[in-house]
């Protein structure tokens, strides 16, 4: 068995945690610059406040419903998240980690029936809330893919939202979950395979369950077996592979600047910074980047203001994921695309050809020495920032905080786990 542990309204969730006259209320939280709706509490969902929805176009509403509004506090809802997945690494044998607000279970050993399996995840429920704060639900079932459907589930029936759980163990139990399941909300069905199977008159999970096996084959390919297969009860997929089972070829991160930006220290500071997390990502997954690129972008909605849009790829001596390497380049690379005249809007840096830390080819002018002397510094940077907070030590390239460059945050709650300085008072 097979279980998926999922947080509820997690965003929002956090900010209740810290803050209970929340509880009741419409809460949202807002992308990054404050620009759009990205996360909402059932309260706002209810009342009709849509995904995405633009700050300035919701001001009434705000106003109106008195609905509370919070800028991204990624450290806080991080931590919070780290704390739940580390209740369920001290209580299940596997864990993967499949985003921050949800965990696939391995549940082997855990019942030998129905009732054993409720009740272990009803009672894993309850600790993790106990100890958090946070609402959360499990859905479980023989595969992930159904443990998937059984989550959704435990939202969508009554009886299974007030235990906060739901088990898929029988066929029987499979039958019946399946039977008015949307087709295309099953994980792993895109738009494109919707409407191929829509035009195949398949709308529902049981129809498409009905398929022979050589139609999926040769219409879905591997992957869509994979799929038929899981929903039929049959484990294809383990924990920590997912349905197409994808190995990155590149990390991206970018950033929407906090004002436009037309000088270029600052730009360098913000490409900087974004090189660093593009380095820390690589060795969180023990890999190096051969090639860097960077880009620029100027803001397209301003149609009065002259636009530049490019980037530039160089390669990296050897492959390497040391963040002062990784973001010398991408300095040099701002450099050359920088131009005066623009008032830049977005930036963002791409690291390429990425391969294992055990699998880098090096040269005859690259000194080994150096090469593991810098992975050393690069462990010891880690260490401190996991330890002490991210940004306890930085390279001078990132700035010293409070640039212009710096996410717009005008709501942002409390660091109230990480921050001596912001820890929550009791009185």
């Amino acid at each position: 068995m097979k279980a998926i542990l999922d947080c509820n309204s997690f965003y929002a969730s956090c900010e209740r945690v810290f803050d209970p006259s929340l509880v009741g209320r419409p809460v949202v939280v807002l992308s990054n610059n404050d620009g759009c709706v990205i996360a909402r509490s059932q309260e706002a969902k209810n009342i009709g406040v849509p995904m995405g929805a633009p700050l300035f176009k919701i001001k009434h509403q705000i106003r109106k419903d008195n609905i509370a509004v919070f800028s991204s506090n990624y450290v806080l809802y991080g931590d919070m998240s780290g704390r739940v997945m580390e209740i369920l690494r001290e209580n299940v044998p596997q864990v993967e980690v499949y985003s921050i607000d949800e965990a696939f279970l391995d549940l082997e050993g855990v019942g030998k029936s129905k009732a054993e399996v409720e009740k272990f995840i009803s009672d894993l429920r309850k600790k993790v809330t106990r100890s958090t704060g946070l609402p959360v639900t499990i859905g479980a079932a023989p595969t992930k893919v159904l443990s998937k459907v059984a989550s959704t589930l435990t939202k969508r029936s009554g009886v299974s939202r007030r235990k906060g759980v739901e088990v898929i163990y029988t066929a029987k139990d499979r039958e019946q979950a399946l039977k008015h399941f949307p087709i295309g909300n099953i994980w792993g069905v895109g738009r494109r395979w919707n409407k191929m199977l829509k035009h195949q008159q398949v709308s529902l999970a049981a129809q498409f369950v009905m398929i022979p096996e050589s139609w999926i084959k040769k219409r879905m390919g591997v992957i869509g077996l994979r799929l038929h297969r899981e929903l039929r009860g049959i484990p294809c997929l383990e924990l920590d592979q997912g349905i197409e089972d994808i190995t990155k070829k590149g990390i991206m991160t970018s950033r929407s600047f906090g004002s436009l930006q037309s000088t270029l220290p600052p730009i360098e500071q913000a490409v900087s910074a974004l090189a660093v997390r593009c380095s820390e990502k690589l060795r969180k997954q023990r890999s190096k980047a051969g090639a860097v690129m960077v880009m620029l972008r100027t803001d397209r909605h301003l149609t009065d203001q002259p636009q530049h849009r490019a980037n530039l790829v160089a390669e990296l001596p050897v492959a390497t994921s040391a963040a002062n390497d990784i973001t010398e380049l991408a300095r040099r690379l701002t450099r050359q695309l920088f131009q005066k005249g623009y008032f830049y809007k977005k930036a963002g840096v791409f690291t390429l050809d990425i391969v294992p830390e055990s699998a880098v080819q090096t040269n005859i002018f690259e000194s080994r020495v150096g090469s593991q002397k810098s992975d050393s510094v690069m462990e010891a940077f880690d260490i401190i920032n996991n330890k002490f907070g991210t940004g306890t030590v930085k390279l001078a390239a990132q700035g010293t905080g409070g640039e212009s460059w710096q996410l717009r945050r005008d709501f942002l709650s409390k660091r109230y786990t990480t921050d001596w300085k912001e820890i929550i008072t009791v009185k």
